[in-house]
């Protein structure tokens, strides 16, 4: 079962993957991301958003494939940094802030 969920995710990665793709598989892991209320509370919608491929590097200073999901336009309290999302794993990627003060 493990073996299939992995090939599922790499066919993913190399097929067209979306930002609603990325909703319905964070939701499907009970993540809270995408969720109605979540949304509603800070005023975005999925129209906002945008998804793109990068590689950055994670706080553990490790190199990592990731989508980058943006906000086009800042919602509540400014908040417009974008959300980075591992590929095979679709855990949250944080990325080093190192160099950057």
């Amino acid at each position: 079962m493990v073996n299939n969920l992995l090939i599922t995710k790499e066919v993913l990665i190399m097929t067209r993957f979306t930002k609603s793709d990325l909703k319905k598989e964070l939701t499907a892991q009970g993540s809270y991301f995408f969720t109605r209320s979540t949304m509603r509370f800070f005023g975005d919608t999925m129209q906002n958003y945008s998804l793109s491929s990068t590689v950055v590097t994670n706080r553990n200073r490790k190199i990592v494939d990731v989508w980058k999901l943006s906000r086009k336009k800042p919602v509540k309290c400014g908040l417009q940094k974008p959300t980075y999302f591992d590929k095979v794993t679709l855990n949250r990627v944080y990325v080093s802030t190192a160099g950057k003060d």
